[in-house]
């Protein structure tokens, strides 16, 4: 009955990289995610009209993680929890940058409005 309700799903050849990985929780669902396209990555946030480098080669990196490192060999495990942490921590640092930027111009628009802060801002040479 489980089975019937559940339905028919095809597997995916990445299942691998996410299944079995003996990473951090946190570390895999940033994978995940980058798998499905749905970190905050250049193509999305050029959407939102920010300016970021242009870089290639996640197909190419998926494409070949997906054919050697999906077996069970401790090498490929490691590679596995290897690309999953990569990925989480280049994602954290991308949004702490972000974070920072939000409130270095926020702070610069506040200030800017208030005319006592003005002369102080000039003096940091406080430019976001």
């Amino acid at each position: 009955m489980y089975k019937k309700l559940r339905g028919e799903y095809i597997k995916v050849p990445w299942r691998r990289m996410t299944c079995n990985n003996q990473g951090n929780p946190k570390w895999i669902f940033a994978l995940y995610l980058a798998i499905q396209r749905r970190l905050y990555t250049r193509d999305r946030l050029e959407k939102w009209g920010s300016q970021v480098k242009v870089s290639n080669g996640w197909n190419e990196e998926l494409t070949w993680a997906v054919e050697h490192a999906s077996n069970k060999t401790i090498q490929a495990e490691v590679y596995r929890m290897t690309l999953a942490a990569t990925i989480y921590y280049i994602w954290q640092e991308r949004n702490m940058e972000l974070i920072t930027r939000a409130i270095i111009q926020d702070i610069h628009c506040r200030a800017n409005m208030l005319p006592r802060f003005i002369c102080f801002m000039q003096k940091l040479n406080f430019d976001p």
